[in-house]
């Protein structure tokens, strides 16, 4: 017998064992279902495929981000009526299980294969509507550029924190050193130097660090001192003492770099330590 027909045949007995299970459970595919994660208490839902993705005794990972990894009985699950996701704002779907699931919070895991959706993130937050900013005034279009700055280094920041906070927490289980908490990456000099102290450098992955850095003392600036330059930006950023009461300057240049940067150093982290 060949073994391509030895795997179908496999994919199929698990497919029989997948659908047993959930009728054992009063479940069925494409079915809304109920989830209450047994180690962090946090409810989802999920939607799960026609197919088996996950082993025989159908194991999964807590949807809302702790960690926790059991059978699927174990989360107590429920069918739900479909208005049920109206309580569940973020909607995240895993394409190669297309198992969708529905948390309350921003950050999750794929139940079927555990990943986390810090990529996934960043990458649909941080994107420049250029059509907009082209079509705006020129005093508007300052106004655009502060909050996009801001914006972008917030979430920025969130999901650092977030990620960080999982890095320790899966380096625990394994039993190795991980890197050390960071409650803030908005002070970001400060924090790459911790991480890299400690063997995770995060500079390494900006095409120019220096002017990266330079944005987020911008970003300070524009929210403490209005973009007004003064004596504390002049010294930390080397600006000549006379621009000190000027207006700093940003161009739509910079927020496509603080763009790019912010997704690049997120994805080249989590490949690096994470994945």
């Amino acid at each position: 017998m060949d073994k391509k027909k030895l795997w179908l045949e496999y994919l199929e007995q698990k497919n029989h064992e997948y659908i047993r299970l959930l009728e054992s459970l009063d479940l069925a595919p494409d079915k809304q279902i109920h989830l209450t994660c047994p180690g962090c208490s946090l409810e989802s839902l999920v939607i799960l495929p026609k197919k088996c993705f996950s082993s025989p005794d159908f194991s999964i990972t807590c949807p809302c981000g702790c960690g926790y990894y059991d059978s699927f009985a174990e989360f107590k699950p429920r069918l739900v009526a479909l208005q049920e996701s109206d309580n569940f704002k973020n909607m995240n779907v895993c394409h190669s299980c297309s198992v969708y699931y529905f948390v309350k919070g921003r950050v999750s895991n794929r139940p079927c294969c555990g990943i986390p959706n810090f990529r996934d993130i960043i990458a649909s937050s941080v994107h420049v509507d250029l059509a907009k900013f082209n079509a705006l005034a020129i005093a508007d279009k300052r106004v655009f550029l502060e909050k996009e700055l801001e914006y972008i280094i917030s979430i920025f920041d969130g999901v650092m924190r977030s990620m960080n906070k999982f890095h320790i927490q899966n380096n625990l289980v394994l039993g190795v050193n991980g890197p050390p908490p960071i409650r803030s990456f908005q002070s970001v000099d400060k924090a790459s130097s911790t991480l890299r102290n400690a063997g995770f450098p995060i500079d390494c992955f900006v095409d120019d660090w220096e002017k990266f850095s330079f944005l987020f003392q911008v970003r300070h600036l524009v929210v403490h001192s209005l973009g007004v330059i003064d004596e504390g930006f002049a010294v930390k950023t080397k600006t000549p003492p006379s621009k000190i009461g000027e207006l700093v300057e940003i161009d739509i240049a910079d927020i496509l770099f603080m763009t790019k940067s912010c997704v690049d150093i997120v994805v080249d982290y989590y490949g690096y330590y994470l994945s």
